[in-house]
């Protein structure tokens, strides 16, 4: 008896024609392959290294190549390619990739995996995996350091800074502690008003800075008393520099009038707001001196900043600087 309805099923053309989804899918899985190797590094915080890879491909024409950082510690760890190129007659791609560890990277053993993507017209990829140990608990690459052929003093007091660091330098930021600053490689500055003065040296080249600081290094003194100064210019209103400068808690201001007269010594913050009168009213001719203990109008203490004091009369007004430092 014969089955009307039913066709005998012809399995090898059901085999020889494959779905177009089924074809892309197995070309996609061929094309992948993954290699895993573990390679360690030395990466100081701040830092990168270069690393330098040929990987053997079966997709072309390599279009773009992508990075991805995978691992416990990826968050430490940014990866960037640099550049790439396909071998001439092979089918080898040579691939220049960078591994950044920032600053705030902790010192030991990162551990992470890296993702290197080969994409042909972006259909088409094949995968190659890396597993690296980073190092950071090592030497920077450069280390800032300097020295000066004098440190301590009269004002004014010229120095001269000589460079010390080491390592691939390109440049080079100096901050004198005075608000000056210089990109000289070994820089020479002159002090002008008494005071300490903390010097910064920040080198650095295309990957990574570094910083030296030296807190209070050069110590400027008063070059001559105030009774000198006054005798260089007698018949002239002068208002001292504030010493000492830096200070805390107290400062003593001096200052020379040529003739009696009334005048105003007043402490100003940063914005402008008074904050003190130290002095309002009639003096006789000569040196004066007033000290200001960090105070303002109600006694309380004023925190640390720039103050400006300021000596002010009906023909004349002289303002200066200060630090107070806590």
């Amino acid at each position: 008896m014969k089955n009307k309805g039913y066709k005998k099923m012809d399995l090898s053309k059901k085999i020889s024609r494959p779905s177009t989804y089924k074809l892309i899918w197995l070309l996609i899985l061929l094309s992948m392959t993954a290699s895993y190797s573990q390679t360690m590094i030395d990466i100081y915080p701040g830092e990168s290294a270069q690393v330098v890879r040929e990987h053997s491909v079966s997709i072309l024409p390599i279009t773009n190549v992508s990075i991805d950082i995978f691992g416990a510690d990826s968050l430490f760890v940014i990866g960037n390619i640099d550049s790439f190129r396909v071998l001439s007659g092979t089918l080898k791609v040579k691939t220049y990739y960078s591994l950044f560890v920032p600053q705030e990277a902790p010192l030991g053993d990162l551990s992470i995996r890296v993702l290197i993507g080969y994409h042909a017209d972006n259909v088409l990829s094949q995968s190659v995996n890396e597993d690296f140990i980073i190092n950071t608990n090592v030497q920077s690459s450069i280390i800032a350091n300097f020295s000066a052929d004098i440190i301590d003093g009269m004002a004014p007091l010229t120095v001269n800074f000589t460079n010390e660091s080491s390592g691939n330098i390109i440049g080079y930021v100096w901050e004198f502690g005075d608000e000056t600053t210089s990109s000289d490689e070994n820089p020479q500055h002159t002090y002008q008003e008494p005071g300490k003065y903390t010097v910064s040296l920040t080198i650095f080249n295309f990957t990574v800075q570094n910083k030296m600081i030296k807190q209070d290094y050069i110590n400027v003194q008063q070059s001559t008393s105030l009774s000198d100064e006054v005798s260089i210019k007698p018949h002239e209103v002068f208002l001292g520099q504030n010493y000492p400068n830096p200070f805390n808690p107290t400062t003593v201001i001096k200052f020379s009038l040529p003739e009696s007269e009334q005048v105003e010594l007043t402490i100003y913050n940063a914005l402008g707001q008074l904050q003190k009168i130290l002095f309002k009213g009639d003096l006789s001719a000569g040196v004066q001196s007033f000290t200001w203990d960090g105070t303002d109008l109600r006694r309380g203490d004023v925190p640390s900043g720039v103050y400006y004091y300021t000596l002010k009369s009906s023909s004349f007004s002289k303002t200066k600087k200060m630090i107070l430092m806590k």
